[in-house]
């Protein structure tokens, strides 16, 4: 079966926009005004894309784009007296050196334990992975949020509750994109006839999870890896946190930008992906006789609604593979669908990615 998600959802998207700048008359008139202005639209952007200097350049969305800005933030209900409800922004907290606070998972979104997070950008930074470390961090000013404004206007979300659409009014809809990355990591898709490991170039996946800013670094005397002092701006770096995917191991070939196609009559235009796994379970949900931890036990609401719905979670992300990266790093926006099991409304953890040919 043919799968059309991403498509019909960029080309809502695309009609959407060229409503808004067409003027309605009949049917016939309407629809062709609607077809040229794409075709213009999608001339110019590409035109922009490929660095042709332009003297007009359309743009779709009512804002003035800044460096790697996180825009919407993270925030969690909180349920008060009467019924009363409140927001609160998600805030990396202080005393991370405590065990009980490192093993406080971010959010409902974000299911990921504050020491992991704080091991993932000690890593970026090539520091050691040690409690000097978390209370050097800790200084540091934390922002986490759901939208990414990067330098050149593309705009990224990363929810599962909902998002503002663009145009005069407020629709509300769920997105959490996935997004390629530039690079390329090898992985093994067979052996050679001498029975040796058959490696391929395979192009870089990740999905959104959040946004997040730390400020003050130069200020507290943390040093910049090289690599990453193109990306500081104003004392203050920007990352995205994302969960990494791996090829499926059906899809043994690759296409001329290394993504892994799919195998069968959908070649032509599909890529098959799954989730990375981890070697090993993560410390903040398991235990090492494998038995869930207390801190997934402590804070089982963010996992799901009811008990079967947590395990469900707790399987599914008991090895989840995160990974953070900066905006300058992404290299596009991939259309890409979770497949159902057959005759079930179950997902299967297969990802088929949709390659529009335009």
């Amino acid at each position: 079966m043919h799968c059309t998600e991403g498509p019909e959802a960029s080309h809502k998207k695309s009609m959407r926009l060229a409503a808004l700048r067409v003027r309605h008359f009949r049917d016939n008139v309407t629809h062709d005004s609607m077809i040229q202005y794409l075709c213009y639209h999608n001339v110019f952007q590409e035109m922009v894309r490929q660095g042709f200097a332009t003297s007009h350049i359309t743009r779709p969305y009512n804002f003035k784009p800044v460096k790697d800005s996180v825009r919407v933030p993270l925030q969690t209900i909180l349920r008060g007296a009467r019924a009363r409800c409140s927001f609160s922004s998600v805030k990396m907290g202080s005393n991370l050196d405590d065990p009980g606070v490192q093993s406080q998972f971010l959010h409902p979104e974000a299911r990921i334990a504050r020491f992991e997070l704080l091991d993932l950008v000690c890593q970026t930074l090539n520091m050691p992975t040690t409690r000097p470390s978390y209370r050097l961090l800790e200084r540091l000013d934390w922002f986490f949020g759901h939208k990414l404004v990067n330098s050149v206007g593309d705009v990224y979300w990363a929810t599962d509750t909902q998002y503002t659409a663009y145009g005069p009014d407020e629709t509300r809809r769920k997105r959490r994109d996935i997004v390629q990355l530039s690079g390329t990591e090898p992985v093994q898709v067979g052996t050679d006839p001498n029975r040796n490991p058959l490696h391929k170039s395979t192009a870089l996946c990740a999905q959104l999870i959040c946004f997040f800013t730390i400020s003050g670094i130069r200020e507290h005397g943390v040093q910049v890896p090289v690599e990453l002092r193109n990306d500081l701006c104003q004392d203050r770096l920007t990352f995205a946190l994302g969960r990494w995917f791996s090829p499926h191991p059906q899809a043994t070939d690759r296409d001329s930008e290394h993504r892994p196609i799919c195998p069968g009559p959908l070649n032509f235009n599909h890529c098959l992906w799954k989730f990375a796994i981890r070697p090993r379970d993560r410390r903040a949900l398991i235990q090492p006789q494998g038995v869930p931890s207390r801190a997934f036990n402590n804070q089982r609401h963010i996992f799901g609604a009811g008990e079967p719905q947590q395990q469900l979670c707790l399987q599914r992300e008991r090895r989840a593979y995160f990974c953070i990266f900066t905006p300058s790093t992404i290299i596009e926006r991939m259309n890409m669908t979770e497949e159902f099991d057959t005759n079930t409304t179950n997902r299967n953890g297969v990802w088929l990615q949709t390659v529009t040919i335009v």
